[in-house]
């Protein structure tokens, strides 16, 4: 069982815990090691991701932590299920679906983390799965709006997509001894789409000043705090200016 850092070995305490499942086989892979900081294989032992808790624990950039769940990494902590590969459905899961020994240890593990970190797994706001981000929180990211996980369960078929989330929140409270109650409704963000990535053209306006342009668009596209809305503003403004980069050249 892997080491749960302590918050004061972590630059800053974890603000929520996301939940997912690999879409791939009943092992973790380099792959499901390199996203997540946590996999569950499909015997309930839980595997290490090659980025540390701590590497998340700050405003991310660059490509060195664990990227889990487009625009909502920062001070987050994904644990991931291994399986799914080609699922579809509860009823057509694919060669590899998820098993309640699997999940439930999964979900001790994560109540283990809640322990640690003084995490509330009743409320959605520290404790949801990858498609909740989208659902719930309306954070767009890249591809948080086409995840399917985890908005149903093989073992579990009767649960619908919105029941899911709230199944996974009771079964770590149980864990930890704590009783059902309300989950708190949580306020969705902004939604700011990904900008579109200009590409130099010759013969138009993008050509001539696009290097630095496409640049800094390329720059912003690829920061979280792009999507969780810290800089709102500058979406109309790049978008502005991408769609200046695509002018033709007027007269010289």
């Amino acid at each position: 069982m892997p080491v749960i850092p302590s918050l004061a070995a972590l630059p800053a305490a974890p603000r929520r815990i996301i939940l997912h499942w690999t879409g791939g086989g009943r092992r973790a892979n380099a792959v499901d090691r390199k996203a997540y900081h946590y996999v569950v294989e499909h015997d309930g032992n839980v595997v290490q991701g090659v980025h540390p808790v701590a590497l998340n624990m700050q405003r991310t950039w660059g490509d060195n932590y664990a990227h889990h769940t487009g625009g909502f990494n920062s001070f987050s902590v994904g644990i991931s299920f291994a399986g799914m590969m080609n699922s579809v459905s509860a009823m057509n899961p694919g060669p590899a679906p998820l098993k309640p020994v699997q999940v439930m240890a999964g979900l001790r593990f994560a109540a283990e983390c809640c322990m640690a970190w003084n995490l509330d797994p009743l409320d959605p706001r520290q404790c949801f799965h990858h498609r909740e981000a989208w659902e719930l929180h309306r954070v767009k990211g890249t591809q948080n709006h086409t995840k399917p996980d985890i908005t149903y369960l093989p073992f579990m078929p009767e649960l619908s997509r919105t029941e899911t989330g709230p199944w996974l929140r009771r079964k770590i409270a149980e864990m930890l001894g704590m009783g059902p109650r309300p989950e708190p409704r949580p306020q969705p963000q902004p939604v700011f789409e990904p900008l579109p990535m200009p590409v130099a053209v010759p013969g138009s306006r993008r050509w001539s000043a696009s290097l630095g342009w496409i640049r800094l668009v390329r720059y912003v596209s690829d920061r979280e705090w792009y999507f969780r809305a810290e800089s709102p503003p500058l979406g109309p403004v790049l978008r502005a200016g991408v769609r200046w980069s695509e002018m033709p050249l007027g007269p010289r």
